[in-house]
């Protein structure tokens, strides 16, 4: 995956690649059908476990 300028990473789900997006960063899904994510750790760290980290929500940035 390719990480923003911040570090963070943005990652699309939809039908088709949107323009100007690293394939790497989309996950194509079926159109019209909804779809579930998953979200798995391997080796956590401690921070998984104090809950020091928080993973954010995934947040619709357009439709």
């Amino acid at each position: 995956m390719k990480k923003n300028k911040d570090g963070s990473i943005t990652l699309h789900f939809s039908p088709k690649k949107p323009k100007g997006v690293a394939k790497e960063n989309w996950i194509q899904t079926n159109e019209n059908e909804g779809f579930f994510i998953w979200f798995r750790t391997y080796s956590p760290t401690e921070a998984w476990y104090d809950k020091s980290w928080q993973m954010e929500d995934v947040k619709i940035l357009s439709k």
